[in-house]
């Protein structure tokens, strides 16, 4: 007999309707746009009784997307950690306001699925609470960095303000924006994770009291780290090599360094373009998401660091950022770009220009 979760798997509440497989699958077949019919196909596929694995996609930040094959069983039982993570229930609203064809999206609609709760869908943008009415109580969301910049920075901040929980994931928060969420009294989380893990698989919290450090949400999840310091996360009985790397503070604890698909390696030394992001944006110099630094070849050294900006970067500007950086992390060459090239989820792309 195949998985079968009693009383969870059979209907799903979405936008105060609950809906069966059958108005599931009539759902996806006259719906008008795309992101609904994703979402009512991932729905229709919790609530059948069709035991095949699901694809999932991943977002091609780091390389060529790929996809990943998902029982629901797994599904399930990643929804389950989160659900006790944040004691989620069936009185409860959930915003889903990501694309379902991907993991995140997807997760938050297999929440609802299983603690029953309303799935209250917007389409997908960076101006996700536009959509929303004031009157509609959201108890827990899912964003993305740009999504929660857009929501705070506008005249919709008072709906932002009233949501109990929310998870940001998809990209780093900046500094500007945490700062900004300490005067909120609602809920903030970064979360860590990927489609390889089926979402998250830890959490710090950001805003009071804020934490610098990621913990795994389920005694089921453990850490442990390779001897390039790269995150091993172990679950579901797998240990995944990720492409991160980490300070373990403990089996359950560790602090984020930077991702070793960015690591620029100068001479021997590793430098991590994330921290140096961090320090140049603490100066004020240079504007939020208008850079990124990465490696440029150097005949002497391997690499060096290199400043990418949508922004003309004067030497003036180039000369006081230095004087913020230790000695092996100077920038020497700055490129002008036009655009920044991002994948389906919002990720930034870095190009290397080696």
């Amino acid at each position: 007999m195949g998985f079968r979760p009693i009383n969870m798997n059979k209907t799903l509440r979405i936008n105060g309707e609950v809906l069966n497989h059958s108005e599931l699958l009539l759902k996806e077949k006259n719906a008008t746009s795309n992101w609904e019919k994703e979402i009512y196909h991932f729905a229709a596929w919790l609530t059948g009784q069709d035991e095949s694995p699901m694809t999932f996609k991943t977002s091609g930040s780091t390389g060529v997307p790929k996809t990943i094959k998902f029982s629901k069983k797994e599904v399930f039982d990643s929804a389950i950690r989160t659900i006790k993570f944040f004691n989620l229930h069936r009185d409860q609203r959930f915003l889903l306001c990501l694309p379902a064809a991907f993991v995140a999206g997807r997760m938050m609609i297999a929440r609802a699925w299983v603690c029953g709760a309303d799935l209250y869908t917007v389409p997908p943008s960076n101006h996700p609470l536009s959509a929303v009415s004031p009157e509609v109580k959201i108890h827990f969301a899912a964003f993305t960095p740009p999504q929660l910049e857009k929501s705070l920075f506008s005249n919709k901040q008072s709906i932002l303000s009233n949501i109990d929980t929310i998870i940001i994931g998809g990209g780093i928060v900046n500094i500007e924006l945490k700062q900004k969420l300490l005067d909120l009294t609602n809920n903030f989380y970064q979360t860590y994770g990927m489609t390889e893990t089926l979402t998250h698989v830890a959490v710090k919290k950001l805003n009071a009291p804020a934490d610098n450090f990621y913990h795994s949400i389920s005694e089921e999840i453990w850490f442990s780290t390779s001897p390039d310091l790269s995150l091993i996360v172990h679950v579901n009985n797998m240990e995944i090599k990720t492409n991160d790397q980490v300070r373990l503070i403990n089996s359950k604890t560790f602090e984020w360094l930077g991702r070793n698909d960015f690591v620029i390696n100068s001479g021997g030394l590793k430098i991590h373009p994330e921290q140096l992001e961090e320090i140049i944006l603490q100066t004020g110099i240079l504007k939020e998401n208008h850079f990124y630094i990465t490696g440029i070849k150097d005949t002497e050294w391997g690499e060096r660091p290199c400043l990418v900006s949508l922004d003309l970067i004067s030497e003036e500007q180039l000369q006081a950022i230095n004087k913020h950086l230790g000695k092996h992390h100077q920038i020497k060459k700055t490129i002008l770009l036009s655009t920044f090239d991002y994948t389906p989820t919002g990720k930034l792309i870095r190009k290397k220009f080696i």
